[in-house]
């Protein structure tokens, strides 16, 4: 499953990790793509990791073209972590 992000700051309502918490146990691991400015995406990945996610895997910051914005790329393990 691919899960794109628009922006990071959408996803700070936690609506992503509520549709994480209520898929737990259909999907065993997501790859992430999040986009935002660098601050952002770093506080999303803050707060994954927080809220007892296991980062899997994580990318380098990317540079969009022409833009601000960066995208990082990550494999979550949908299990909270014992």
């Amino acid at each position: 499953m691919l899960v794109s992000g628009q922006l990071c700051r959408l996803l700070m309502d936690n609506s992503f990790i509520n549709f994480l918490n209520e898929n737990r146990g259909v999907f065993e691991m997501v790859k992430i793509r999040l986009q935002g400015l660098p601050a952002e995406v770093e506080r999303m990945i803050l707060s994954l990791r927080e809220k007892g996610y296991r980062i899997l895997s994580e990318s380098t910051q990317y540079q969009n073209r022409n833009s601000e914005y960066v995208r990082v790329y990550l494999d979550v393990k949908i299990s909270k972590q014992t």
